[in-house]
């Protein structure tokens, strides 16, 4: 045992049990270093190459330049050239033949407690005026889901907490209905009549003050819309435009997006062709005749999404008819038996083109390329 000597039963196989690794690997070499990376350029003002180099454990250079990229991405990096005006008057780290700088935002980013790009999804809901959701979905990270069902299942439900073709906007819907009961006894009635987790809601409400605290801590201005009263939130998760800009505003934010294709029908099926009719879409099976496309290659859905299953996302019929293409956003990718996209949401294609990295519009060809593809 861990005090004294004894006996230490696994239930494994020892053929299982030998294949195993002696130790864990360590959390270093396993997670992103976005965060790690920034609070070094930031608080200690050395390269995160060199610095992490003398861990225990270091990094392998290609882990490093992956973060810095999604973080110049981001926008919290920029790289400076040698003929830029400004080059010998900030401070520069040199990964590679790369020299970065901090802008304003990856200093600011660097000082809030989150993942990075959930700090950035709360400074623009701060600039447009959409705090309020954006805190609840922020709160939600490292809990589990309220729901104890799955939402694209939610049809037969009294209360369908769909919100947005999203799988982050539901969130706050569920958390705001829950909160407008003004008693904790009827918090707890609505929790049990609905099938939701309500110590999972208490925790998310219990984050939400603490994230309110920290902008606090940081002179970030609340200065957030008042909630909906109760008589209204019906009107207010009707609004078209709100779930436009809530979308927007996380797509601005994770900066990850994937195409969604109707497919052509089965006798033009081959290399996707614009001009090829699609297949209908109330025959359309959305694991045959709908298509996930990132940068590098297909993807699919995760299966506990509320964008994944018939009649969700591009297969509504609330969705223009001629219109066979969408786009999604997510927060990150899943590798097991195929690529999966995490906590994804459809974004209008304004968003993409206002918000996208690395954008070139080609007036001739009527056509706007997005990340270089």
């Amino acid at each position: 045992g861990r005090v004294s000597p004894g006996i230490c039963f696994r239930l494994v196989s020892c053929e299982k049990f030998d294949s195993l690794d002696k130790f864990t690997t360590p959390e270093i070499l396993r997670v992103p270093l976005n965060e790690i990376c920034l609070t070094i350029m930031v608080s200690y003002k050395e390269s995160p190459l060199q610095y992490l180099s003398e861990a225990l454990d270091p990094p392998k250079q290609e882990a490093i330049v992956a973060s810095l990229t999604v973080l110049e991405d981001m926008g919290a990096l920029k790289i400076v050239n040698e003929d830029d005006e400004n080059f010998g008057e900030v401070s520069l780290f040199q990964v590679g033949s790369y020299n970065y700088t901090v802008t304003g935002l990856g200093k600011l980013l660097s000082r809030i407690p989150l993942d990075v790009k959930l700090a950035k999804m709360l400074i623009l809901a701060k600039v447009f005026g959409c705090l309020e959701p954006m805190l609840t979905i922020a709160a939600s990270f490292g809990e589990k889901s309220p729901f104890r069902f799955k939402l694209n299942e939610a049809e037969s439900r009294t209360i369908d907490f769909r919100w947005g073709d999203s799988d982050l906007l539901p969130i706050h819907k569920c958390y705001i209905l829950w909160r407008s009961c003004d008693e904790i006894s009827k918090r707890k009635a609505f929790a049990k009549k609905h099938n939701l987790d309500h110590r999972v809601l208490i925790s998310i409400d219990k984050a939400r003050k603490d994230l309110i605290r920290s902008l606090d801590a940081f002179n970030i201005d609340q200065d957030m819309t008042p909630i909906p009263v109760a008589a209204s939130l019906e009107k207010y998760f009707k609004d078209n435009s709100t779930v436009e800009m809530l979308s927007a505003v996380l797509f601005a934010a994770f900066g990850n997006v994937a195409r969604v294709d109707i497919l052509p029908s089965k006798s033009n099926r081959g290399k996707f062709d614009s001009s090829a009719p699609p297949v209908p879409r109330h025959t359309a099976s959305p694991d045959k005749d709908v298509q996930y496309l990132c940068k590098d290659g297909e993807v699919s859905l995760f299966p506990g999404s509320v964008n994944h299953g018939r009649g969700k996302g591009i297969l509504s019929m609330e969705r223009p008819n001629d219109n066979r293409t969408q786009w999604i956003t997510y927060l990150e990718k899943l590798k097991t038996s195929r690529i999966f996209l995490r906590d994804s949401t459809f974004i209008p294609p304004a968003a993409i083109a206002l918000f996208g990295n690395r954008v070139n519009i080609y007036h001739a060809e009527r056509r706007i390329v997005v990340d270089d593809w």
